[in-house]
């Protein structure tokens, strides 16, 4: 079944290369020849990156009664007391319908900025954060941070509740995975080059030596004159 798809992507989309998910079970590799580079590596699943965030789960505005209910139930029944930080009010007004839909003994508290959210926090822990990222003040990810930070409030489970894609540019993935690149055919040498200035420019820079002592300084002083 995988086998066939890739096939169809290809000739779909005709992509300059194929990424595969080393991590990814059960991923064979295509039984016919496919004339083009293949790039494996291990990629962190989405739970595994949010998680890498601080969340329990991400939700993508805008978000159906069925998948926030699946994902408030996904926390077991100790679930109770829920914080909404959002400043966007008619989103915390459906997301309280949703709660009080949802039968059960929920309590909803409100808080329209990062600022006033985190004084909530402090005064009664709940049992679940429905976090919003892109607010003024105080955003989304310096609340997290400060609820991390905190030994009474790190335990507390939260949900990112946003319009905002998962800020992967954030996410530092650490792997001991090598990244193996199969070429399709011989690389001509202006190929090759490209391939590895493309591998460079994606590193991050050296750190820069302040010192280096074998290397002669520029402007020796000037010896005494006898």
């Amino acid at each position: 079944m995988w086998q066939n798809s890739i096939y169809d992507a290809i000739e779909a989309y005709f992509p300059q290369a194929i990424l595969i998910n080393q991590a990814a079970p059960s991923m064979p590799k295509p039984r016919k020849e496919i004339n083009l580079p293949i790039i494996s590596c291990s990629l962190p699943d989405p739970l595994q990156m949010i998680r890498g965030f601080g969340a329990n789960d991400y939700l993508l505005k805008p978000i159906s009664r069925e998948r926030f209910l699946h994902c408030l139930r996904s926390f077991g029944a100790d679930i109770q007391k829920i914080l909404i930080i959002d400043d966007d009010i008619q989103f915390i007004e459906l997301l309280s319908r949703y709660i009080k839909g949802a039968g059960g003994n929920f309590s909803v508290m409100t808080a329209s900025t990062g600022e006033e959210g985190i004084a909530q926090l402090h005064e009664v822990i709940p049992d679940l954060v429905i976090l919003d990222l892109k607010m003024d003040g105080m955003n989304g990810m310096e609340v997290l941070k400060t609820i991390h930070a905190n030994e009474r409030l790190q335990k507390i489970p939260v949900v990112i509740a946003s319009a905002l894609d998962l800020p992967v540019e954030e996410f530092q993935f650490y792997t001991r995975e090598n990244i193996l690149v199969e070429g399709a055919g011989f690389l001509t040498l202006t190929e090759l080059v490209n391939c590895v200035r493309a591998i460079l420019d994606s590193l991050p820079l050296p750190r820069q030596v302040l010192s280096n002592p074998l290397k002669p300084q520029a402007n020796p002083p000037a010896r005494p004159v006898s």
